[in-house]
C-alpha cells in the first residue's frame, strides 16, 4: 500500500499528519491492516507531530515493524568511495532522529545523482530486493510465537572493561528493563537480573547457568588465540600484551566466551 504524506496536518492539501495518516490508510479500526511499513521520509515522526502530549513512538499504535529506508543525499560513487558512508546531515535524518520512532534501520535506498544540471533520487535495484527481503522476513517473524522468537541484544564495548558504554545513559538499567518487558510479554527470558548493576555484574563475571543453556558455541582459550595469532599488529597492540577469553567478552566462567543464539 504506497501512502503519500506531510508530516504537518494541511486543510488546504488533505493532509492528516502523520498518526491520522497511519489510522486512515494502516489501521482498521484498532487493528493493523499491513504486516510492516517501509518509511521512507528522514526525521523523527513523533517529534514532529503535533501531539506534544504522545507518550512514546507514533508507530506504537500500529504495532508493526517499521523499517527506515535512507536516501543518501550524494551520489553513489561518493558515497561507496567514503569509508563513512553517510556525511553526518544524512546520518541525522535518516538514522539518529528515526532512532527516536523505533525503525529498524534497512540500507540506503536511494541515492542523489546529477545530470546535465538536474538532480534525480535514483533507488538501486538490489538495495530494494533487500529491502523487500527484510519486510517480509519481519512479517514471518511476528507470525511465530514468542516463545520460539531468538533476540539478540548487541551492547557496544569501545574499550576493554567498558561493555554497554554510552555516554550520559543508564545502557544496565535499559537492558533490565528490556529483559523484563520480553518476559512479560512471553519471549523466553531465563530470569531477569535484580538491578542494573546485576546486569553489569552478570556481563563481567560469566553469564549465570539460565543463560548458558542457550549458548550455541563457546570460544575456549585455543581458539581464541590462534585467533589472536592472525590479527594484525596494530590490533593485537590495541588488545594488550595479555590476551584472552576473559578480556573479550562474556564469559561461560570456564575461561570460554559464550555465544548466545
Amino acid at each position: 500500500v504506497p501512502v503519500f504524506f506531510t508530516p504537518s496536518a494541511s486543510e488546504s492539501i488533505g493532509s492528516l499528519e502523520i498518526r491520522g495518516t497511519i489510522r486512515k490508510y494502516l489501521m482498521k479500526g484498532r487493528r493493523p491492516r499491513v504486516g510492516a511499513v517501509i518509511m521512507c521520509t528522514g526525521f523523527s515522526q513523533t517529534a514532529l507531530s503535533k501531539e506534544v502530549d504522545l507518550e512514546g513512538s507514533v508507530f506504537e499504535e500500529l504495532g508493526v515493524p517499521v523499517l527506515q529506508a535512507p536516501t543518501v543525499y550524494r551520489p553513489i560513487r561518493e558515497w561507496e568511495e567514503d569509508p563513512r558512508g553517510m556525511d553526518p546531515g544524512d546520518l541525522s535524518m535518516s538514522v539518529i532522529q528515526t532512532e527516536f520512532d523505533g525503525q529498524v534501520l534497512a540500507p540506503p535506498l536511494a541515492f542523489t545523482e546529477s545530470r546535465m544540471g538536474r538532480f534525480s533520487i535514483d533507488t538501486v535495484p538490489d538495495r530494494v530486493s533487500a529491502i523487500a527481503d527484510s519486510a517480509l522476513a519481519w512479517c514471518r517473524l511476528q507470525a511465530l510465537p514468542r516463545s520460539e522468537v531468538r533476540v539478540a541484544i548487541v551492547l557496544s564495548r569501545p574499550s576493554m572493561g567498558r561493555i554497554g558504554y554510552a555516554r550520559g545513559l543508564d545502557t544496565m538499567r535499559s537492558l533490565r528493563a528490556i529483559l523484563e518487558r520480553m518476559a512479560r510479554e512471553g519471549y523466553n527470558v531465563p530470569y531477569v537480573p535484580d538491578s542494573g548493576e546485576a546486569v553489569a555484574e552478570m556481563l563481567d563475571g560469566g553469564l549465570d547457568d539460565g543463560y548458558r543453556e542457550g549458548c550455541v558455541d563457546r570460544i575456549g582459550p585455543g581458539r581464541y588465540h590462534i585467533w589472536y595469532e592472525g590479527l594484525p599488529p596494530s590490533a593485537r597492540y590495541a588488545l594488550g600484551s595479555d590476551p584472552g577469553p576473559s578480556r573479550a567478552g562474556p564469559g561461560g566462567g570456564d575461561g570460554s566466551i559464550t555465544i548466545q543464539g
